[in-house]
């Protein structure tokens, strides 16, 4: 694809606070068509798909970065009240 090239979820922003599986994947397939995607983890465990499946150096799993990328991560600051 060139640069010049509009995809089709160009301009339309989204996000992703599932953990596992098949709705990380789908806002994976989102990027891939240009959606901009934020990823929202939780604050000092992150996402648990992480640790799942066989680990790279990174400390994250082959699994978590295939169907992570395209994606912006924020771990949210979310405080429990009441």
């Amino acid at each position: 694809m060139t640069p010049d090239t509009r995809q089709p979820l160009q301009g339309v922003c989204a996000l992703d606070v599932a953990t596992m599986l098949a709705a990380p994947f789908c806002a994976c397939v989102l990027g891939d068509f240009g959606a901009e995607m934020i990823k929202v983890e939780m604050p000092g465990t992150g996402d648990p798909f992480r640790k799942f499946g066989t680990m790279t150096a990174t400390g994250s799993s082959l699994n978590w970065l295939n169907d992570d990328r395209n994606k912006k991560i924020d771990h949210a600051g979310f405080k429990k009240t009441g």
